[in-house]
């Protein structure tokens, strides 16, 4: 399934400290090994940006090669899971990035047209 452009845009946005594949296992403290993280890349799991010596990751990287990993030894999420599994939570981070820019035009409008506004994004 694919990414929503939004999203992926936004990744690419937040890449401010770029790691090569074993600065990114070090960081993991070796939970996964370079295989692993490969086999993540390839199902596009992750998305590193390539670079002149192998792929960088950004902090965003290394907390999905976390999440998958996690996703896959201790909840038992299969391959064929991951891929939905993966777009929902991607989805829900689109959305939330969504109502957060919702909630900062409401906020920027003047208080006697927000008030009902306010009240519905209260909860959100």
């Amino acid at each position: 399934m694919g990414e929503n452009a939004s999203l992926r845009s936004a990744r690419r946005s937040e890449r401010h400290v770029m790691t090569t594949i074993e600065q990114a296992i070090g960081l993991l403290h070796f939970t996964v090994d370079r295989t692993t993280v490969e086999t993540y890349v390839a199902r596009t799991w992750v998305r590193p940006t390539p670079g002149t010596e192998g792929w960088q990751f950004a902090e965003i990287d290394i907390a999905r090669i976390d999440l998958v990993t996690h996703l896959r030894r201790d909840m038992q999420v299969n391959d064929e899971a991951m891929d939905v599994v993966l777009s929902l939570l991607d989805q829900l981070h689109d959305l939330r990035a969504r109502i957060r820019g919702v909630r900062a035009a409401v906020e920027a409008r003047p208080e006697s047209k927000t008030d009902p506004l306010k009240a519905l994004l209260h909860g959100l």
